[in-house]
């Protein structure tokens, strides 16, 4: 089973591999101990769980699985699709 990340003050950073300004953003966070994960625009995510009930949406990346509760803040380098016109297409 994967680990399952964690911590209320998670970054998740959506950006396009060898990004220079992401780069330098976890930098930054690296020095500040802030934890975060990564999705570059080529990554396969995966959801995990999601239970409307329990209020729980985990989803898969790579190796680790990421609660969506556990992220505090998101940075993004790319268009993030507007999640209502997402849902509607499901």
């Amino acid at each position: 089973m994967l680990p399952i990340l964690y911590s209320r003050n998670m970054v998740l950073i959506i950006s396009q591999d060898n990004d220079y300004s992401t780069l330098e953003v976890i930098k930054w966070l690296k020095h500040f101990k802030v934890k975060y994960i990564r999705i570059n625009s080529d990554d396969q995510v995966h959801i995990q769980e999601w239970d409307l009930q329990k209020k729980s949406f985990i989803f898969k990346i790579e190796d680790a699985s990421v609660n969506l509760d556990s992220i505090s803040y998101i940075w993004s380098e790319v268009v993030i699709p507007k999640l209502d016109n997402f849902i509607k297409k499901i």
